[in-house]
């Protein structure tokens, strides 16, 4: 059989059981819910015919319109009720039957005792009491088989609601069972036979295409397979006839098999290589026809659509004014750079010539994107200006009061007021150079944190008598508790950061005010506080702070502003220490930066 009408079959098997047993299912849960819906109508019924009961006996004996008006409107309900009940088989017709009857005869009891007693006169004695005994007695009979019937119809039900649960169950298991055995005919039909099959055809072919053209295929079914062999067999019987008596054209059309196979295979490996890279690449004839992009090129500049080279690059209607095609296409290797306005990025493109198998020559095009190493070279020259600046500017104070401060007539106090700014100074270049040393260590993996038990207080003690010169209109406060634990952490390193943060809270406080260092400690870390009283940071320079080279647009009179390289260090020593730093200001209401070091007795 073949493999195709396997198949066929199969699923059309599997198809029309899937839809039987689908159909069983839904149709059993139907059945179960009217059968749940029955069960309900019988069991008001068996309370109906109670409650009827009692009612009966309250008019028995009392002979009052109110009960006899309820008597009848609760018979109403009962009777809807006893309506609602449907048979599905004969044994609950008989039983459903019965329940009419039964309500047919105990309304004729009720009414004939309603007769009896509206047909006795007042001036009467009373009802005849034997004829009320009879019919209470016949009512309580009927109300009783009402009773028995109601539950017996009940529990049919019920059971039949289970019967179909369970013919519901097994209808779902055999489901089951039918998704099991087609997966599993499925797997014989396509692992044991198509599989194998295929497998074996495999390595017929590569016999074949190895050159033994005496090699045939075993064939021994009649399908797709089959077909596929005997096809092969007659591919080769074909081209051993050709080639038996053409020895010179065999080995001429071998060589160029593999010739063939060569090119194919550099070609192949080019094409990959080629959209395998980064780099965009672009392939041009001499019409301006581009002939290959790939997927670089496209992600950058979208699909061809058949455009030519200046309409795709530049979206121009006409060669460009600068087109190197004749210069390239002639057998010149040429290197320049663009900034492609579609793109908005600048690339360092090379064009070379490309020989095809044709003898014509087409353009391949190389665009690198030089664009963040433009502006890394933008960057590094701005940085070399900024610190030069920044050396500078100290250096000629430091000389500059050095050189006056030896000159013999200027004062004693003067001189001293002149060693003051060079020492001043000299520690501004020493805090530049020693940020430029950190950042150099952490870019070249060579950040050795030195860590010991440190008393956070007395280095910010140090860090504030250093710096507390530094300005006139600002009062350095030291709010680190005594009994804080020791940190666990590099001393200098946690100098350094102190004293950047209260170095930059007075530079970006111009107009004075207090800062201020505190600390409290959480858990297992210390949380170290700078809060200056000065203009705020909005949240856009807030994203920014921590980058390198980054200042904020604050202007601070007679004072350097410095290289953006403070914030930046913080961040890479409290992070090495296993710590985090971040900045809380709004603007116009100061700023407190806030970083955490490990506690010593908790590491």
């Amino acid at each position: 059989m073949r493999i195709r009408t396997q198949f066929l079959i199969t699923i059309l098997v599997f198809g029309i059981l899937l839809v039987g047993i689908s159909i069983s299912v839904l149709v059993t849960n139907r059945r179960v819910a009217d059968a749940i819906d029955q069960e309900v109508f019988a069991t008001r019924v068996a309370q109906g015919a109670s409650e009827l009961s009692y009612l009966s006996n309250d008019y028995v004996i009392y002979h009052e319109k109110p009960q006899l008006d309820r008597w009848q409107s609760r018979f109403n309900l009962f009777l809807n009720d006893v309506s609602g009940l449907k048979a599905s088989t004969p044994e609950q017709q008989v039983i459903i039957s019965s329940i009419w009857a039964n309500s047919r005869f105990l309304k004729e009891v009720f009414d004939s005792v309603v007769t009896a007693v509206g047909s006795s006169s007042p001036g009467q004695d009373g009802i005849d009491v034997a004829l009320l005994q009879v019919s209470w007695s016949r009512m309580a009979v009927q109300s009783q088989g009402l009773t028995t019937d109601a539950s017996r119809l009940s529990q049919l039900l019920r059971a039949q609601a289970n019967r179909l649960t369970q013919i519901n169950l097994i209808a779902i298991l055999a489901l089951i069972s039918i998704f099991t055995v087609y997966f599993v005919l499925t797997y014989f039909i396509v692992q044991r036979r198509t599989l194998r099959a295929i497998a074996f055809l495999r390595t017929g072919t590569s016999v074949i295409g190895a050159g033994n053209l005496d090699f045939k295929l075993d064939v021994k079914e009649n399908d797709e397979i089959g077909d596929l062999s005997r096809a092969f067999n007659r591919m080769t019987a074909d081209l051993k006839q050709v080639t038996t008596s053409k020895m010179e054209l065999e080995r001429e059309i071998e060589e160029r098999k593999g010739v063939e196979r060569a090119l194919q295979f550099e070609r192949d490996k080019l094409t990959r290589i080629m959209d395998a890279m980064e780099d965009g690449v672009c392939i041009m004839d001499s019409e301006f026809n581009i002939e290959y992009v790939n997927p670089a090129m496209r992600a950058l500049f979208g699909d061809v659509n058949e455009k030519r080279c200046y309409q795709y690059f530049n979206g121009r209607n006409d060669v460009c004014p600068r087109c190197n095609n004749q210069e390239v296409l002639g057998g010149q290797t040429l290197r320049h750079e663009a900034q492609i306005s579609k793109t908005g990025r600048t690339y360092e493109i090379t064009d070379a010539p490309l020989r095809n198998a044709d003898g014509s020559i087409s353009k391949l095009a190389v665009f690198h994107d030089i664009t963040e190493r433009k502006k890394v070279e933008q960057l590094k020259d701005e940085f070399i200006n900024m610190v030069s600046h920044e050396l500078k500017t100290p250096l000629t104070v430091v000389m500059g009061a050095l050189s006056t401060a030896v000159d013999k007539r200027v004062s004693k106090e003067q001189a001293e007021e002149l060693l003051g700014d060079a020492i001043v100074h000299t520690g501004i270049l020493a805090n530049l150079v020693e940020n430029l040393l950190e950042l150099s260590r952490q870019q070249s993996d060579r950040l050795n944190i030195q860590v010991q038990p440190t008393d956070v207080g007395r280095v910010t003690r140090g860090v504030l008598q250093k710096l507390q010169n530094k300005s006139a209109v600002h009062h350095l406060a030291n709010d680190v508790p005594e009994t804080l634990l020791p940190a666990l952490v590099d001393p200098i390193r946690a100098e350094r950061i102190l004293y950047n943060l209260v170095d930059n809270a007075i530079k970006y406080s111009p107009d004075g005010g207090e800062v201020k260092v505190s600390a409290r400690q959480e858990e297992g870390y210390l949380v170290v506080t700078v809060s200056d009283q000065g203009p705020g940071i909005s949240g856009e320079d807030q994203a920014r702070l921590f980058q390198s080279f980054e200042r904020l647009g604050v202007t601070v009179k007679g004072s350097i502003q410095g290289t953006g390289l403070g914030l930046r260090v913080c961040r890479i020593l409290v992070e090495a220490h296993g710590g985090k730093i971040w900045v809380e200001s709004e603007k116009g209401n100061g700023a407190a930066f806030v970083f955490t070091l490990p506690v010593a007795s908790y590491h």
